[in-house]
């Protein structure tokens, strides 16, 4: 946190000693958060080379590493990558609920339909869907 010299050094000594999966993730991710995006985005094509159908690497560290890397560039907008998490869209129901018991009913309405819209093609028998939609009528 801060110390990127520190997280280089880091970094660099874990991939010393290995390259598997997660090694290479978590130091690209932080080789890019200290600001050396040429190996983090390096690293990332590795990984994506050598783990082509590997959810975790490709769902997880991938968009991680980009945004690590995005964030000591100059196209800080790349770094938004949650919407591919779980947690990206249930933040925009939380935030909904949140708003609902504030009584703000227009912002809750709007945080449910921003959570109905990344869930729009999930399996309507999901639970939190089915919560979701409750609390959404009782919005009306």
């Amino acid at each position: 946190m801060g110390n990127r010299a520190l997280a280089k050094q880091q970094a660099q000594a874990a991939l010393a000693l290995s390259n598997a999966r997660d090694v290479a993730g978590m130091s690209a991710i932080a080789l890019g958060r200290a600001g050396d995006s040429a190996q983090a985005n390096w690293l990332a094509a590795d990984l994506g080379k050598r783990f082509p159908e590997d959810t975790i690497a490709q769902l997880n560290y991938l968009p991680m590493i980009h945004a690590a890397a995005a964030l000591r560039g100059s196209d800080t907008g790349k770094a938004c990558v949650v919407a591919n998490e779980l947690i990206g869209a249930l933040a925009h129901l939380q935030l909904g609920r949140a708003y609902a018991l504030s009584g703000d009913t227009t912002k809750a309405k709007a945080a449910y339909q921003d959570f109905f819209a990344l869930w729009k093609d999930a399996d309507p028998d999901i639970p939190i869907l089915k919560q979701a939609k409750a609390e959404y009528v009782k919005l009306q």
